[in-house]
């Protein structure tokens, strides 16, 4: 004997079902009017140079060289104001003996600081307890637990049958 399993589905009335159909045929109807054509050759030639064909990346709008940019005016006012700030962007001035010193002096106050973790981590403490964590890092690889179960064995030289005890 066989199974069989029916799923009971919401009966349409025929008033539904109509709607449901004249709003698919609308739908497809009013699909071509939603979708915008690619621009035809007359409005190519009525744009300026590549604004509408700068989107394709086929290589048939390919930049042109002869953009006009506009000239830029100086006003003596302007200039004026301009010689009048401290410091432009243009003009980079060396740093005083003073700031250097300041900063000389940052730095070694910085690494005195840091000395002595330098000194912990390149202890051989510090080296020995590094190698007996490598076992339980993934090094930057993926891997899934049977294969860190099986590194982490074969690092600690334990035997599977003391293991799966």
């Amino acid at each position: 004997m066989r199974l069989k399993l029916e799923i009971p589905q919401r009966d349409i009335s025929k008033e539904e079902e109509h709607k449901l159909k004249f709003r698919k045929a609308a739908a497809k109807r009013w699909a071509p009017n939603l979708q915008r054509p690619p621009p035809q050759l007359k409005e190519i030639n009525a744009a300026y140079n590549n604004k509408l064909m700068r989107h394709y990346t086929d290589g048939t709008a390919a930049p042109s060289d002869n953009i006009i940019r506009p000239p830029i005016n100086r006003s003596a006012r302007v200039d004026a104001l301009l010689a009048t700030l401290p410091l432009q962007p243009a003009q980079k001035l060396p740093k005083p003996l003073s700031q250097i010193q300041a900063d000389h002096r940052e730095q070694v106050r910085i690494a005195a600081l840091l000395e002595p973790n330098r000194k912990i981590t390149e202890s051989a403490f510090a080296k020995e307890l590094a190698k007996e964590l490598e076992a339980f890092s993934s090094n930057g690889k993926p891997r899934d637990r049977k294969s860190l179960k099986r590194k982490s064995m074969v690092d600690s030289d334990s035997k599977v049958e003391d293991i799966q005890k």
